[in-house]
C-alpha cells in the first residue's frame, strides 16, 4: 500500500466506531479512492493491509 493511500484511509478512520462500521468505512473508502484513481484495489484485503501497517505504526512510535 502506497503513502498516499494509507493516508486517504487514515482520513476516514473514526476509531469510535463499532467494529463492524468500522470496517466499512474504510473499505467504502478504498472504492471511492478506485473510482477516483481508476484502481482496484480489493476493499477487504486493503483494510486488512491497513489495519496491519496501522499497528505497525502503533508499535514504532512506543518502542
Amino acid at each position: 500500500m502506497d503513502d498516499a493511500l494509507f493516508t486517504f484511509l487514515a482520513d476516514h478512520d473514526l476509531d469510535d466506531l463499532p467494529d463492524g462500521a468500522w470496517q466499512q468505512m474504510i473499505e467504502d473508502a478504498v472504492e471511492e479512492w478506485n473510482r477516483l484513481f481508476k484502481t482496484k484495489y480489493d476493499p477487504y484485503d486493503t483494510w486488512l493491509a491497513y489495519v496491519e501497517r496501522k499497528v505497525e505504526l502503533q508499535n514504532e512510535t512506543v518502542e
